[in-house]
């Protein structure tokens, strides 16, 4: 194997087990160090503004939207979203 295709290759499985720790990370912890505004309710939290929407360890359920996902889905569908949203104004 060329030294190119090897780093390749490399580069590739590194980025690989980035994107599943991202999914594997706890995303109420993540979100709680961000400072959006959590309520605990026993092992779960839901958001301080939409109560449909629950977080338990690397998951979360907006019942209101049917919209199910892990850590990286959310922040993707939502945070990036709303970090855009914010930067154009």
């Amino acid at each position: 194997m060329k030294n190119t295709e090897k780093d390749r290759d490399i580069t590739e499985r590194k980025r690989k087990e980035i994107i599943d720790e991202a999914r594997k990370t706890n995303l109420a912890e993540y979100l709680l160090s961000k400072d959006v505004p959590l309520t605990r309710n026993g092992k779960r939290y839901k958001d301080a503004k939409h109560d449909s929407l629950v977080f338990t360890d690397n998951m979360y359920y907006w019942n209101k939207k049917q919209e199910i996902g892990n850590t990286l889905d959310y922040l993707t569908r939502h945070m990036v979203s709303l970090s855009t949203a914010r930067s154009k104004n």
